[in-house]
């Protein structure tokens, strides 16, 4: 079986290495930017939390609902429902 001009077989060992195919690199560390110090999952959290208190509180409270007799259009069928099963 011949051996073709580009096989491995055929070049130098210099050229077979990994170090001359690959080059190394350094790696370098770059620091964090300073908001992901404080911005930490527990703190994303608790912001939106906050937030949600803050825009559905009526509604968490019970004073007010996100339409107008929801609990009606969605309990009563649903009541009716599982009294027919």
């Amino acid at each position: 079986m011949p051996v073709s001009d580009c096989s491995i077989a055929e070049q130098a060992p210099a050229a077979r290495t990994e170090s001359t195919v690959l080059p190394r690199r350094a790696l370098v560390s770059v620091p964090p930017p300073a908001w992901t110090e404080w911005f930490t999952p527990r703190r994303f959290a608790l912001i939106l939390g906050l937030l949600i208190v803050a825009n559905f509180a009526s509604v968490l409270l019970g004073l007010q609902t996100f339409f107008l007799r929801d609990f009606g259009y969605f309990s009563y069928p649903l009541a009716q429902y599982q009294r027919e099963i």
